[in-house]
């Protein structure tokens, strides 16, 4: 089967399912609107702002449950805020990740790379502090997955599970060799401006500016699960079966296409398991 008719087939899928997760939305327990997230802001005393859409309430007993989304390179789309609809009707606190402080900062200096995400870190604490649910679980797509995967160090005694698709590691060398549009471009002005003659000096010097490291063993309390996409180009496969050995997932799904299908069948076939997923370590948690 083709890559084309794979697309084809997974976002007419897509259309079904969010055609029917609206449809359910609406009458959660008969009151609650899971369909459309309330667009939020949160600023801090110095200045540093997050903005989210959230589902679900924050002052109910029974809203226990939070689930941060946090979308790839290129804002939140359709697709996250369906996953945030489905974890809404289950009983989630569903945060999606639009923006923080920073986040969209660009630079040709390499050490640009540790400011974004030590503010993600930022923006992670703050919703932490207004969102006090009992579980506390993370799904993360592409570059948002990645960068969710920094924070399982910081978040090691809070964090209940994390659901990652497609993400890669060690991140230095992610960032050095990943087929995304925009990091390769960054590659070529980087390697031009600082005179690296291979990618693997531009990996070594990235190694030491870039100091937040994607962490090899992963606390026990914390459950995993990982979507794989066997020949992707953009975050590598070998890096992504890389991340996948140092923290051996208790659920793994294995996709055998490139980047952007994997994420729309990951929606597509896969979105209830990934919902089981977090029921189950609900279960063992609460």
């Amino acid at each position: 089967m083709s890559a084309k008719t794979i697309f084809s087939q997974a976002v007419a899928c897509l259309f079904l399912a969010f055609g029917v997760l609206s449809a359910e939305a609406k009458s959660v327990n008969g009151k609650y609107d899971c369909d459309r997230g309330r667009n939020l802001l949160l600023k801090t005393r110095d200045g540093f702002q997050v903005n989210f859409f959230r589902y679900g309430y924050n002052d109910a007993e029974e809203w226990n449950k939070l689930i941060v989304i946090v979308p790839p390179t290129g804002g939140v789309s359709q697709l996250d805020r369906s996953y945030a609809t489905m974890f809404c009707r289950a009983g989630y606190v569903a945060i999606v990740l639009k923006s923080y402080t920073g986040s969209d900062e660009q630079s040709v200096e390499m050490a640009v790379h540790q400011r974004v995400i030590e503010k993600s870190v930022k923006a992670f604490r703050v919703i932490r502090a207004k969102y006090k649910q009992e579980f506390f679980g993370i799904l993360g797509t592409s570059a948002g997955a990645i960068v969710s995967s920094t924070l399982v160090d910081d978040f090691a005694h809070d964090l209940d599970a994390i659901f990652t698709i497609v993400a890669g590691a060690p991140l230095h060398s992610v960032i050095a060799r990943a087929g995304q549009k925009g990091l390769a471009s960054l590659r070529e002005k980087r390697m031009q401006e600082f005179g690296f003659r291979t990618v693997t000096e531009y990996e070594t010097a990235l190694a030491e500016k870039v100091r937040i490291r994607i962490p090899q063993n992963i606390s026990p309390q914390i459950k995993v699960g990982m979507i794989v996409a066997s020949k992707d180009s953009v975050v590598p496969s070998f890096y992504q079966e890389t991340l996948r050995s140092w923290w051996k997932p208790q659920l793994l799904i294995r996709i055998k296409y490139g980047h952007t299908p994997t994420i729309l069948l990951t929606a597509a076939r896969h979105r209830r398991r990934i919902l089981q997923f977090f029921n189950s370590a609900v279960s063992e948690h609460l």
